[in-house]
């Protein structure tokens, strides 16, 4: 029985209940101490020169695409015997059958998707696809857009939820 048809099965005292533990994980999961100062940070990048925007985005895609070709199967052996993967003008679009074949091969090295939150794309314009994140990345997604992160401590930005995060 997967999870939805226990929950539909349940009395509604234990489906409110289960509604609770659920969000009370995702809360724990999306956001902690350090959130107000993700939003912080956010903010200033808010105020940020082309230039330091720039130089920001030129390290973060770095370290993604470095990330991305030495420690991700798919992507190592794509560029493996391929030459320089450091431009991204030189990668290859990503058709999504080739997620839903080998979602595993997108996985970082040692990383176990149970380890992960497992998230669905809805499938309008095809199948749909699973995809995962892991607690960093998930927080950062939420911490950086988050208004209520701003001005109170992790649990009241957790009971607000994000306002204007969209899925990944």
């Amino acid at each position: 029985m997967n999870q939805l048809h226990l929950y539909q099965s349940l009395p509604y005292p234990l489906r409110v209940a289960a509604a609770s533990l659920r969000g009370w994980s995702k809360r724990r999961w999306r956001y902690d101490r350090e959130t107000p100062a993700r939003v912080r940070e956010a903010r200033e990048r808010e105020r940020w020169t082309e230039q330091e925007w720039e130089r920001w985005r030129s390290r973060r895609l770095h370290a993604i695409l470095e990330r991305a070709a030495t420690r991700v199967p798919y992507y190592r052996d794509l560029w493996r015997g391929r030459g320089e993967w450091a431009d991204l003008r030189r990668w290859p679009l990503l058709a999504k059958d080739s997620i839903r074949e080998a979602p595993g091969s997108f996985l970082v090295d040692g990383v176990e998707p149970s380890h992960l939150e497992e998230l669905h794309t809805s499938g309008t314009t095809g199948k749909p696809l699973t995809l995962w994140r892991d607690r960093a990345a998930s927080r950062a997604w939420y911490g950086s857009g988050t208004p209520a992160a701003a001005t109170g401590s992790a649990s009241t930005a957790a009971t607000a939820g994000p306002s204007s995060a969209a899925s990944s």
